[in-house]
């Protein structure tokens, strides 16, 4: 109740038919099968009308879909693989990409990086190499080879 007036509160209308594992009872939003997909920006939208105006009211909350520990996996090198050969000219220009999948667990640190003739990409100063990281976010955490992640 907003000032004396009772306000309208829309929720997640469409979801029972598209996602049935996500089920809206009034204000109540219930995940009965948490899924990768359900990731994403939830928000309860508060309407109400005063002295001939229409007023809305949100409030977003954010969904992450973390992994528990018992269902961890290791990380896996996607790419490059081993049987990879790389021939150039002298002259020629390589770009080298690294693809990592992680089992995303809620504060474990991933890394991943390149090392060069044994030495790690943060250490070379030469400028003849040029490393640079991107990260994407799917249903796997994906990260640009080494890898290491830890669970404490």
């Amino acid at each position: 109740r907003f000032g004396g007036y009772f306000p309208r509160v829309s929720g997640p209308r469409d979801l029972k038919g598209r996602y049935p594992d996500r089920i809206p009872n009034g204000l109540n939003l219930t995940f009965a099968i948490v899924e990768t997909a359900y990731e994403g920006e939830y928000t309860c939208v508060a309407s109400y009308r005063e002295n001939g105006r229409d007023f809305s009211l949100t409030r977003t909350m954010r969904v992450k879909v973390v992994e528990s520990p018992e269902k961890s996996t290791p990380p896996v090198i996607i790419s490059p693989t081993k049987w990879i050969t790389y021939e150039l000219k002298p002259g020629e220009q390589l770009f080298l990409h690294c693809e990592v999948t992680f089992t995303f667990l809620k504060d474990s640190p991933q890394e991943v990086w390149w090392a060069i003739d044994g030495r790690h990409s943060d250490d070379i100063t030469d400028f003849k190499f040029n490393v640079s990281t991107t990260v994407i976010s799917h249903d796997l955490q994906l990260e640009f080879c080494a890898a290491k992640t830890s669970v404490t």
